[in-house]
Formats: C-alpha cells, structure tokens, sequence
C-alpha cells in the first residue's frame, strides 16, 4: 500500500467516525430537546422554583437511547420505565436526579435515603442541595454544603457549592464575598454546561450588582440571563429578566424605561398563564407607581396582584403586597390601616422565615405609631428590633431604629439622650457605608445642636449632612441644608 493510498484510507475512516459522532450528538440533542419541552410543560413554574440540570439529564439519555420504549416515554413525560432501566443498570443517583425533574419530593426522599447508605457521595449532597436551592431553601443547602471536599467534586457540584455560598454571604450582608462566589459559580456551571443554572446565577449575579450601583454590569448580567432563558424556551425565565431591569431602571427613577420593562414581562406571562409570576411582577409595578408617587396606579397594581396571591399559598409575595400596602396607605397619612398592614406583612414574613423584612415591617408599626403620636408603643417596637437586629451579621434596621428613638426623645425634649441616639445610628450607618443614613443622622446631630446653641458644632454637622446629599445627587436636601448654612455662617460672624 502507497503512502497516499494510506493516507486516503485514514481520511475516509476519519471522515466516516466524524459522521457517525455527529449523527449521535444530533440523536441524543434531539431527545434531549423533546425530554426538556416534556419537563417545562409538566413543571409548576413560580419564580423559577423548578429542578435542571442539564449535565444529569444528558447522561441519563445516553443510557436510555439503548430503551426505546423508556425514552420515547421520558419524551412524553413519564418517567418510570426510564427510572426503572436506570436502576436495573445500577445508576442509582442518576435515576434520583431524573425523577428530581419531575417530583421533587420524592427525589428528595429518595437522595437523603442514599446518603444515610453513603455519606460521603458528594453527588448525591450536591443534588440534594440543588433540589433545596430550587425551592429557595438556601440554609438548608448551605447546611449540606459547607464542609464538602471539593477536590472530589464535578463541576456541577462545584457550581452548586457556590451557588449556594453565593446566597449565605448574601444573608450576611457581604456583597464582596457573594460576588466573588457568584462568579466562580458562573465559571462551574458554563464548564459543565448547565445552562439553566447558570442563567440563574447571571440573575443573582445582576441582582448583587444592582444593589452595589455597578448598573452597567447589572444590566449586562439580566440580558445575558434572558438571552439564555430564550434559548431554552422559557418565557417566565425571560420575564424575571426583563423584571429585574424593570427593578434597575425604578430604582434609577428611570419610571418610564422600567414601565416599559415590565410590559414585556407581563406579556410573556400572560401567554405562558404563569399567574403566580405575574402577581410578583404587578407587585413590583406597585412599588414602581408609590416611587413615582402614582398613588392610583400603585393601589390598582397592589389589588390586583393581592387577589391573585389569596389563591396562592406561598408567603413571601403575599407579605410585599401587605408591606407595599403598608407604604401606600402610609404615604395617604392614613396610619391605621398602614399599621394593620405591616403587622400583616410582619407575621407573613415569620412564617417565610424572612428575618430582615420582618424587621423592615416591625419599622414601619413603630413609623405608624410615632405619626399617631404614640411615642411608648413606637419606642417598644424599636428598642425590640434593635434587641433582634444585634442578632444579624450586618443589618441597617438597627441604625433606622437609633434615628427613630432619637426622634421621639427630641420630641420628649430630652436632647441629650435623643443626640446620643442619633451618634450611635450614624455609627451603625458608617459601619454599614449606607451614605442616606448618614446623611440624616449629621442633619438630625446638626439641628439639634443648633436647637442647644452649639452654633460651631451645628456647622460642622450640616456641612457633613450637606457634602454627602451632593455626593448622592439629592438636590432638595442639598437646598434646604445650604440654606442652613448660610444662615449659621451669618449668626457666627
């Protein structure tokens, strides 16, 4: 045989191998396509609470392409012949794993099973607490987590650990931290290709940018997360996306950019008829309208989505729309129905285990109260959240709490211990870098002291109060301070 023979054998032979790969990629993608349009249209979507993992599913459908009948029925829906197939062939975990997609109790029954039979399977621990992060169990799967070995871990496993990571630093308030871990979640889920997941992780990642005022980064993370969602044929995905730049753009009073964002959401869930979604999104319209101070419009937002949520039995979407109540009637100076809200979304919260809403909510009775003039029950509501807040790893309501007590002692005229209030906020807002606080608590210290005749001091704290409301961008505070100002500066010359 002549070398160029040789070579024209390799190339057919390689040739007919590539083919032959190709055509089985092409065979497993499309059952893999019809398994998932299976698994959406069985799902009950309600804030993506909904178990994927794509890297699970494909290696269960390479088993099953040899069992007609089973995959051909997992197309359908139905996954017990395929169940059975996968234990008869000894996969045991990836039988758990498919059935996760379909009942998520059962699954889970069957994972913990396995892991009193094996604890140290750090597969078995990781989809345990996939299956706890999807129903935004996040303590539960952390508590699984944490001590894992990660070196024994594929990178599913380690996307899941991070994940989960991502969502304690966020309950301890380090946005550093969880940003840190967020991104290496990203890089686990794109390596085991988990594109769910790390659609989710581009949410979360958005979400702590956000809030961190980084909003070109923010945005880049939402659209990447909905360009995602639209590739795997998830409109609720899409709509929670383009919910979440509805978010970015209100909290810039971008109010008409943010209309628009969650128009585009509404739509998508009003064809997909996921109600329970489109209640979150009318919440948010709500919150949008109260900060635009379209009171009309908020209250017709908020009505709408509490008739949605009374048939609805999860807790947290029910507690925002008595908390976004709660702001509305407040902001209609109509205090008692404000009260009987917050305690609403009070005892909500509790049942959902929300500790910083509940004590965001235990802030509003005690704001109600104080505008009723009735200081003794403001002041007992307060000295509890501080008592609660000490508790948390990082939490503002105890520096809201300070300014508050520090208020109904000036109005007690006791300025001494009302002045002591408002230095001991300003320090928790400092330790909390949250400027807004600090910049009231320097107002409030400043105008007391030139309540008490310590016209030098008031300056200082004035001045202070006024550098930071221009460092924020908040002119009328910035307007009525300068003011201030001016006229001290003329009583000490």
């Amino acid at each position: 045989m002549s070398f160029l023979e040789f070579i024209i054998i390799f190339l057919i032979s390689a040739s007919l191998i590539w083919v032959w790969c190709f055509w089985r990629r092409l065979k497993y993608d499309y059952f893999f396509k019809l398994t998932q349009k299976a698994i959406w249209k069985k799902a009950k979507f309600s804030n993506l609470e909904v178990f994927f993992a794509e890297p699970f599913l494909y290696q269960a459908i390479k088993i099953l392409i040899k069992n007609k009948p089973a995959l051909l029925a997992l197309c359908e829906g139905k996954y017990s012949l395929s169940e059975k197939y996968l234990l008869k062939k000894h996969k045991t975990l990836l039988s758990l794993a498919l059935k996760a997609h379909f009942n998520q109790h059962q699954a889970r029954l069957g994972l913990e099973k396995f892991l009193s039979l094996f604890p140290q399977s750090t597969e078995a621990k990781a989809l345990l607490a996939a299956l706890y992060l999807a129903q935004n169990q996040f303590a539960k799967a952390w508590a699984i987590l944490e001590n894992i070995n990660l070196k024994k871990c594929s990178p599913f496993a380690c996307g899941i650990y991070y994940y989960a990571q991502t969502h304690f630093c966020l309950q301890e308030g380090d946005l550093l931290a969880a940003s840190q871990s967020c991104v290496k979640a990203e890089k686990y889920f794109i390596k085991s290709r988990a594109s769910f997941l790390l659609a989710k992780t581009y949410l979360l990642l958005g979400t702590i940018y956000r809030v961190s005022f980084v909003d070109d980064v923010a945005e880049l993370m939402f659209r990447s997360a909905g360009k995602i969602f639209d590739t795997l044929h998830l409109p609720q995905g899409k709509a929670l996306a383009l919910a979440n730049l509805g978010m970015q753009n209100t909290a810039g009073e971008h109010f008409d950019v943010a209309e628009k964002y969650f128009e585009e959401a509404k739509i998508l869930l009003a064809n997909a008829q996921a109600t329970e979604d489109m209640a979150e999104i009318l919440n948010q319209i709500g919150l949008l309208h109260l900060l635009s101070k379209n009171f009309t419009k908020a209250k017709s937002s908020l009505v709408e989505a509490q008739k949605i949520f009374k048939e609805s039995p999860k807790y947290a979407g029910k507690a925002l729309n008595a908390e976004l109540f709660s702001y509305f009637w407040a902001a209609q100076k109509n205090f008692n129905k404000s009260l009987a809200k917050a305690k609403e979304a009070e005892s909500l919260y509790r049942q959902d285990e929300n500790v910083a809403a509940r004590l965001n909510c235990l802030y509003l009775q005690a704001e109600a109260f104080y505008a009723q003039n009735l200081l003794a029950d403001a002041e007992s509501i307060l000295r509890k959240i501080i008592q609660q807040a000490k508790k948390e790893a990082s939490c503002f309501h105890i520096a809201n709490a300070y300014s508050l007590l520090g208020l109904i002692f000036l109005q007690k005229g006791d300025l001494h211990r009302a002045k002591g209030l408002f230095q001991q906020s300003l320090e928790q807002e400092q330790k909390n870098n949250r400027l807004s606080g600090q910049a009231c608590d320097y107002a409030n210290i400043g105008f007391l002291e030139l309540r008490s005749g310590q016209l030098e001091q008031a300056k200082n704290h004035i001045q202070a109060a006024q550098d930071l409301a221009l460092e924020l961008g908040d002119k009328e505070m910035s307007d009525l301070l300068e003011k201030e100002l001016q006229k001290l500066k003329t009583q000490l010359n």
